[in-house]
């Protein structure tokens, strides 16, 4: 009987070191995506702000008809869904993203172009079917 005993503290002690080592090793993973994800946000930071500006001129149709513009504006937008969508399958931790002010970037990225697709719909038009995890980020 104490040979079974050992077996199954053995077997069972095995199993419960997995788990936690498989908890940890996510852990591990999440966090990593979740640093380079902030070190790609300050690399980004500049550009971000210069769609910003794109956002925030007059005549935003003129300013979106230069290609330039329009380019950084589609690429910052396609780093913000890629954000967004590590965010929904929780694959970041969203409160450290949070902390940081990735979080709050993508949420006004995300209320910048609803609010300009009204006045720029030719060039912002099919902007959710670009980016549709960014479309109901919350």
């Amino acid at each position: 009987m104490d040979e079974l005993q050992a077996v199954i503290s053995l077997i069972s002690g095995g199993l419960a070191g997995a788990g936690v080592n498989a908890v940890i090793t996510n852990r591990k993973q999440k966090l990593d995506v979740t640093l380079s994800v902030i070190k790609d946000f300050f690399s980004f930071y500049e550009h971000i702000g210069q769609v910003k500006g794109v956002f925030s001129q007059e005549d935003i149709m003129d300013t979106l008809s230069k290609s330039e513009n329009l380019v950084l504006l589609r690429r910052v937008g396609d780093w913000f869904h890629y954000v967004a969508s590590l965010v929904k399958e929780g694959a970041v931790d969203k409160g450290f993203l949070d902390k940081v002010g990735v979080i709050k970037e993508a949420k006004s990225f995300r209320e910048n172009i609803s609010s300009a697709k009204g006045r720029a719909s030719k060039y912002l038009e099919n902007s959710w079917s670009w980016w549709p995890n960014l479309e109901n980020f919350k």
